[in-house]
């Protein structure tokens, strides 16, 4: 989930998050996917189709709670501005397995269960390992 958003026409801000397997389409009536659709927002003849909302959610917020919402969020590490130096950062004075930290969304955003195994995996440390017992070359 991004911390970022685009400021709304009507004052208000669509929050998404698409989860495992969730994703969305948009386009026509007539080009629409042959699958389950969820979700449809209408914009003219155009259509924001959302499928495979299993675990995902919709949520519509005022602009002026949008930021609250996201608030507890920590850094997105995709950003351009987040350096190695802000990770080993948050890491000082952490405990607890790197796997579970890494999944929380207020130490870092966006890093699901799979991207958690494949980042542990090609840093060549065990999931399970304490933050605590990682060394600073690892």
């Amino acid at each position: 989930m991004r911390k970022r958003y685009e400021k709304a026409v009507n004052g208000q801000v669509l929050l998404l998050h698409l989860m495992l397997g969730g994703w969305m389409y948009f386009g026509t009536e007539d080009d629409k996917p042959e699958r389950t659709i969820l979700v449809r927002l209408s914009f003219g003849i155009q259509h924001l189709y959302f499928i495979g909302l299993r675990l995902g959610y919709l949520h519509l917020f005022r602009e002026l709670n949008v930021q609250k919402e996201l608030s507890s969020l920590g850094p997105e590490p995709i950003d351009p501005q987040f350096t190695l130096q802000d990770f080993l950062k948050l890491l000082d004075d952490r405990s607890g397995k790197i796997k579970t930290k890494l999944l929380d969304q207020e130490f870092i955003v966006g890093i699901g269960n799979c991207y958690s195994d494949e980042i542990c995996y090609h840093a060549g440390i065990k999931t399970k390992r304490s933050i605590e017992d990682i060394g600073k070359p690892e």
